[in-house]
């Protein structure tokens, strides 16, 4: 490839390249919106190769993200309360992929989505952090006097077990947990009536 033709290659990407509009974080974004040059409809993007902690985590990366673009929409002067209808989001679908005619139809849409997301996510995160709260009280001790290893708890379930080999002890516990959290919503069911 000679210089000229690199220059025309450069030219077109120039010309072509998606224009970023907002981007969040701002060093390294890992939401963004950008617009077409050619047609100046915009689309939004989120980084799909992250690796959370906990859903939590992600929950917490999707609410900044939405905070920051209505952020930025209220201080460039955008409307935040263009509301999608009905034929856009269950005909025309919404998605990362699609492009909007505005900013504010993409910022109604990214915001659908995020919503979407942390109310759908955030029975998974409570989930998690139950079951990281029990299985930080469940102890596994090794007992001398019966050659057997012991796993108990006492909040917020109490159950005590052994067994000679501690991976099927492990596997005692994983099967006992559903049941504990099972018999706790029973009796709470029933002190509620």
């Amino acid at each position: 490839m000679d210089d000229k033709e690199f220059e025309k290659d450069m030219q077109y990407y120039d010309e072509n390249r998606k224009k970023l509009i907002f981007g969040y974080p701002m060093d390294l974004p890992e939401m963004w919106v950008c617009q077409e040059p050619k047609t100046n409809k915009y689309s939004f993007g989120m980084e799909l190769l992250l690796e959370f902690e906990d859903t939590q985590a992600s929950i917490k990366l999707v609410k900044g993200a939405l905070g920051a673009f209505t952020n930025w929409m209220v201080e460039n002067g955008h409307d935040v309360n263009y509301r999608l209808d009905y034929w856009i989001v269950f005909r025309g679908g919404i998605s990362l992929d699609r492009q909007y005619d505005t900013i504010e139809e993409a910022y109604a849409a990214f915001r659908v989505l995020a919503l979407g997301y942390i109310i759908n996510a955030r029975d998974t995160a409570e989930a998690e952090i139950q079951n990281k709260k029990m299985a930080d009280n469940i102890i596994f001790r090794y007992d001398t006097d019966i050659e057997k290893w012991r796993a108990y708890c006492e909040a917020p379930f109490e159950f005590e077990l052994t067994d000679k080999n501690i991976v099927s002890l492990a596997e005692k516990v994983y099967m006992i947990i559903p049941a504990m959290e099972e018999l706790v919503r029973a009796c709470n069911r029933k002190a509620d009536i």
